[in-house]
């Protein structure tokens, strides 16, 4: 049974003690103290201290399946001060997941291992990669994360079995022009002309229209100050974002081919500086059809509700590209208002035992090899 007391207080602890990427240390310390009292065995990792894989083992033969949640909140400035607060329900995420496994850890598996991960950094789509290098998810045979949904997409008392997430990817450039006085333009090389080149080749990157998929020049900065000189050096920032991981990583490739080839024609040079990466997700038809199942189980029969394309990408589908495993991302109705990333943001709180009941239902029905 999801213990409602326990939701209260943990999401109470949680929700008051918001920590940004890789910063979570009152977070995970509350979070490890519960799994080791419900008899999990707990590790850290090594490359990421603030992340936890806890483990549960039935004692008998069978899979792996583990549930991840993201604990991490995002950084604003209110008032002229930096703070932390959950804006996307990552402190829901934890609650959820931890409420579940308090449930698991108490009911009894069926048969096999439960793994619960909770990754920091998601924020900032480093998490996730850090868990799958520390080596700790290794042998992990099925996977499922899930997240609060804002109140434009999945009204609230219906959850979406299988969210398509995009791949999405992060370019940086480093151009390198040669500094001149404004009044002999002749003796330099214009970085900002030439960074206004690179960004007129990627607008000039043509894409299969049938197919969802974009570029966009997100940032641009020049060095020095002053007005009257030819800037030696710029910064260009690029969002890429593709239905498929496939579709995107040509994408990457022909960006950076167009920048560089843009920039020599002033004699400049271009450097990639950030090159980050997260794919698109691709569900299993078996965890997706049994999310759908429980789904009907928990919120009722008409409560499934229609899988979408979403632009957003999400570092989760790191683990299941890079170790191989299957699964599934359910989206959770929570009436997030008024919108993920929106500082104050607030969300309908009797979402969470449901999510936490579909944690544990669908980590029983995959351990009993439904």
């Amino acid at each position: 049974m999801i213990d409602q007391a326990f939701i209260d207080r943990v999401f109470a602890f949680l929700h008051a003690h918001p920590e940004t990427a890789l910063q979570e240390v009152e977070t995970s310390a509350f979070i490890e103290q519960e799994l080791k009292h419900l008899g999990f065995s707990v590790e850290r990792a090594p490359n990421a201290p603030t992340g936890l894989v806890a483990k549960l083992d039935s004692g008998r033969p069978g899979k792996t399946f583990a549930i991840r949640a993201d604990m991490d909140a995002l950084p604003f400035e209110v008032d002229g001060q930096a703070v932390a607060y959950h804006a996307c329900g990552h402190d829901a995420h934890s609650t959820m997941a931890l409420a579940a496994a308090k449930a698991l850890a108490e009911d009894g598996l069926p048969a096999g291992k439960l793994v619960m991960i909770f990754q920091p950094a998601e924020e900032t789509g480093q998490g996730a990669l850090l868990m799958v290098q520390s080596g700790l998810l290794d042998g992990i045979d099925e996977v499922v994360g899930m997240h609060l949904r804002p109140i434009d997409d999945t009204p609230l008392g219906t959850a979406t079995p299988d969210i398509r997430s995009s791949a999405a990817a992060s370019l940086g450039f480093r151009i390198s022009g040669k500094m001149a006085h404004g009044a002999r333009p002749h003796l330099g090389i214009n970085a900002v002309e030439a960074g206004v080149l690179a960004v007129n080749a990627a607008n000039a990157i043509k894409f299969n229209p049938a197919e969802p998929q974009s570029i966009k020049a997100t940032r641009f900065m020049t060095s020095g100050s002053g007005t009257n000189s030819i800037p030696g050096e710029v910064t260009l920032s690029f969002d890429l974002r593709s239905e498929f991981t496939e579709t995107l990583e040509g994408n990457r490739q022909k960006l950076i081919a167009a920048v560089k080839a843009a920039v020599s024609t002033l004699g400049a040079l271009a450097e990639v500086t950030v090159d980050k990466m997260m794919p698109g997700s691709a569900p299993s038809p078996e965890m997706s059809a049994t999310a759908r199942q429980v789904i009907r189980e928990v919120l009722g029969p008409e409560a499934v509700a229609p899988g979408f394309l979403s632009a957003g990408s999400e570092d989760f589908h790191m683990i299941p590209h890079h170790i191989g495993c299957k699964d599934t991302y359910v989206c959770l109705g929570a009436e997030a208002s008024p919108g993920l990333h929106v500082y104050g943001m607030t969300f309908r709180h009797e979402c969470m035992p449901h999510g936490a009941e579909i944690f544990y239902r669908l980590a029983k029905a995959r351990l009993a090899g439904e």
